[in-house]
């Protein structure tokens, strides 16, 4: 009689991306300096329950980054004027990445 040990486990495969949602700054929406802080929100939601998460203000003309944080509020006069995009960039546990950006916001000194 042959005695055949066997065994059963799930496999996982994670294909999937971290989905990321900007709520704000939206496209299109102008900051003037002393009257609107820059309010920085979105959301990384991934299987990963700590994915990595990079999130930055780009500055369209000069290419200048500025380093941000959810829920950080930015007072204007502390970047350059002109046109910024905040990106938001996010990689989980299998090295699956996504990006996305805010779309051109203007800031006025």
């Amino acid at each position: 009689m042959d005695n055949e040990r066997t065994s059963a486990f799930d496999l996982f495969v994670d294909g999937t991306a971290p989905s990321i949602t900007i709520t704000t700054p939206a496209s299109g929406e102008v900051f003037i300096a002393k009257k609107r802080t820059i309010d920085v929100s979105f959301t990384v939601q991934d299987l990963d329950p700590n994915p990595v998460v990079k999130s930055y203000l780009r500055d369209e003309e000069e290419g200048t980054i500025r380093t941000v944080t959810n829920g950080e509020k930015i007072e204007p006069l502390t970047i350059d004027d002109g046109f910024w995009v905040l990106v938001v960039e996010s990689t989980d546990w299998l090295g699956n990445f996504s990006k996305r950006e805010s779309g051109k916001n203007e800031i006025i000194h």
